[in-house]
């Protein structure tokens, strides 16, 4: 009989590397043409604070950006700015740098309970003409975007702050842009979670909440604040939140605070109307949204016509570019740290694929990868098979068998009895090693499987998970798609079954979505999904500090369609075949956290 509890080898499976950074990724340079890096002249060449650009004149930002005083003489706005690697680049030649004329905090601010975290930058003198390269940031329509509304959905902040909690004596702040993508909350859950470490931030309804994710280091910041928290609405990006406050940074499962920008439009519509004759960009049904989803182009109107109602936020042809999407280059990954994933897999058919991994799997014992069926249905060779493990970088057949790694010969495949590769039901392979491994390592561990009971994918809607995999970059209509050499990682938010069947069914009847299956994926800006030649890989949740793979890559429609999402087979409903399996073909050891 197998002990299926851990010992002592096993009791480090999926565990969690803390990442170097607070969750936060390189953006591209020009891909935010509306953010703003608020300078002061005190603070050296490195931004104090972030803010958004919405009008020709004007820069939203947190109040408290102001709290210990200013002199606005020391006061510029960067725009477009990407790098500050140091003072000698710091007028590179894609940011344009302008005065501070005015800085107008909301009247009510208070700096002790962070109520109404809002203030307006005025720039000394208006940008004088927009460009595809210079745009401003979309406003919410209270009706269409409150954080109610957003509960639940993933959402994108921007900064230069401090890459580790100020905590840590070797914390510093980025010199490139960076980018997160965290989860939107509803208020009462934040308000527990808040009001249970410090009673100095009372979550008010003029404040929401996002991040909390559970391996933390996801997380604006020091100098990240007055940042935009940025939502998608109608392909277009919109200003939802403002970067306001938290508990520490990156804390697992603790969210950050931020100034809810729907609740203040009353407030910056008549600042900005008092103060000058800018326009906002408002996303609203009388505006922008209205256009978008018509096709048409909005009325045009001179640029210096100020109207008695809300007409005269109705976007002009320029304004009508406010918060434009820019598709992105990849598929949403970016490259893993090697050895940060030590469970994963590369599946190699050398004869039919070369030196580029077929599919993905995860190590989850001393002699199994599971992988998905589908992966073999097109026959295959045993002799032709192996598993790479430890691998990271497949840049070329020279540097295939990298330090580090270890190739491992297939002694069988077990598909599922079950397998349908037309329905794509019972999804799962396992493919076993001639020899078991030696000795694991921290660089060489299994993956911890589900517990049934704890981590059903019911248990999982709403929740961001990772997918890992060296797939296509792009969608394979795209005839410059390509496989990715290096191991790209994505994080993605599970569905729940019903809503997934309806969006997959009205677009095909080839998969229909079972209690096997589980879907995640579907961002509403698209690119973030697998894509072919990730089958096999896994979709990783956190349970007690441990990576547990929930869902296997399996199928989906096309590659990062926005709101489509991905089908995974789900790991729990499959444990009973797994480790009958696993106990029948050897001695190995399949990992579950029962912790």
């Amino acid at each position: 009989m197998l002990d299926f509890r851990s010992d002592q080898i096993y009791s480090g499976c999926g565990s969690l590397p803390r990442s170097w950074i607070l969750g936060g990724k390189k953006t591209d340079p020009g891909k935010y043409i509306w953010m703003a890096a608020i300078m002061d002249s005190g603070h050296g060449y490195l931004p104090w604070c972030g803010g958004s650009l919405v009008s020709d004149q004007f820069i939203v930002t947190a109040a408290h950006c102001f709290d210990y005083g200013y002199q606005l003489a020391n006061l510029s706005v960067k725009l477009g700015a990407h790098t500050f690697k140091s003072r000698a680049n710091y007028r590179e030649s894609s940011g344009s740098e302008h005065r501070v004329v005015q800085v107008i905090r909301h009247p009510a601010y208070d700096s002790l309970s962070k109520q109404n975290d809002i203030a307006l930058v005025k720039l000394q003198e208006p940008i004088g003409k927009f460009t595809r390269n210079l745009l401003p940031i979309c406003l919410p329509a209270a009706r269409q975007l409150s954080h109610q509304k957003l509960e639940g959905q993933l959402a994108r902040v921007l900064g230069w702050g401090l890459t580790k909690d100020p905590v840590d004596k070797t914390a510093k702040q980025s010199d490139v842009l960076l980018e997160v993508d965290i989860q939107v909350w509803n208020n009462t859950d934040c308000r527990s979670e808040i009001e249970a470490f410090t009673d100095e931030i009372a979550i008010r309804p003029s404040m929401m909440c996002a991040g909390g994710h559970p391996m933390g280091n996801r997380d604006a910041c020091q100098h990240d604040s007055g940042g935009p928290l940025m939502t998608v609405y109608n392909d277009h990006v919109v200003l939802s939140g403002i970067v306001m406050a938290g508990v520490g940074c990156g804390l697992p499962r603790m969210p950050g605070i931020y100034t809810r920008v729907s609740y203040h439009l009353d407030w910056l519509r008549e600042t900005v109307m008092a103060a000058s004759d800018s326009k906002l960009v408002k996303s609203s049904t009388i505006l922008l949204v209205a256009s978008v989803q018509s096709n048409s182009r909005p009325e045009t109107t001179d640029d210096d016509q100020i109207g008695d109602d809300m007409d005269e936020f109705r976007s002009h042809q320029l304004y009508a570019e406010c918060g434009r999407v820019l598709k992105l280059r990849i598929l949403g990954g970016k490259s893993t740290e090697p050895g940060k994933n030590p469970w994963m897999a590369a599946i190699m058919d050398r004869v039919q694929h070369g030196y580029l991994p077929w599919c993905g799997g995860s190590l989850v014992s001393d002699q199994f990868i599971v992988t998905a069926a589908h992966c073999f249905d097109y026959g295959y060779k045993l002799a032709n098979l192996s598993v790479k493990l430890g691998a990271h970088t497949f840049k070329s057949e020279a540097n295939y068998r990298e330090s580090g790694c270890s190739d491992h010969r297939v002694g069988q495949v077990i598909l599922h009895p079950d397998y349908d590769s037309l329905s794509k039901q019972n999804d799962i392979a396992l493919v076993k090693l001639q020899e078991p491994i030696g000795k694991f390592t921290r660089n060489l561990l299994p993956i911890c499987l589900p517990a049934a009971r704890q981590l059903s994918h019911q248990k999982l809607e709403g929740q961001l998970a990772r997918v890992l995999g060296w797939g296509l970059t792009k969608d394979p209509v795209d005839k410059t798609a390509k496989q990715s050499d290096v191991l790209l990682e994505v994080d993605i938010q599970v569905w729940n079954n019903t809503d997934c069947r309806s969006e997959i069914e009205a677009f095909t009847d080839e998969i229909a979505i079972r209690p096997s299956m589980m879907c995640a994926g579907g961002h509403p800006m698209g690119n973030r999904d697998a894509c072919q030649h990730d089958s096999g890989g896994p979709l990783m949740t956190v349970y007690h500090k441990h990576m547990v793979l929930s869902g296997i890559v399996m199928a989906g429609i096309g590659c990062g369609l926005p709101r489509m999402p991905g089908v995974y087979t789900s790991v729990s409903y499959h444990l009973d075949w797994l480790r009958e399996t696993v106990m029948a073909a050897s001695d190995s050891k399949l990992i579950l956290n029962d912790n």
